[in-house]
């Protein structure tokens, strides 16, 4: 089977362009961080727009050039912190 191989600025441009027209998109997972639930080359996420984050949501987020793909640990007024499953240290804080 061909495979299409986009680069991740013009991937998720067009992502966050369907996002903001309130439609849902399935993207295939890559890295290794959400294992052992979320499997690179094998599992996909549908993503849709929230209105809000609580704890245990998995969410898209940009953080220092990069896209990820990680579970909303905690929640704050303006901030939230968030752990890739695979990670038992590491984690991100966001704007929410």
């Amino acid at each position: 089977m061909d495979r299409l191989v986009i680069n991740n600025d013009i991937l998720f441009a067009e992502v966050l362009q369907r996002l903001s027209e309130g439609k849902e998109v399935i993207i295939p997972c890559k890295g290794v961080s959400m294992l052992p639930f979320i499997r690179p080359g094998i599992d996909t996420v549908k993503l849709g727009r929230i209105d809000s984050v609580k704890p245990g949501d998995i969410v898209l987020f940009h953080l220092h050039g990069r896209y990820l793909l990680h579970r909303v640990q905690k929640v704050g007024p303006k901030t939230a912190k968030i752990m890739g499953d695979g990670s038992i240290k590491f984690f991100e804080i966001c704007p929410i």
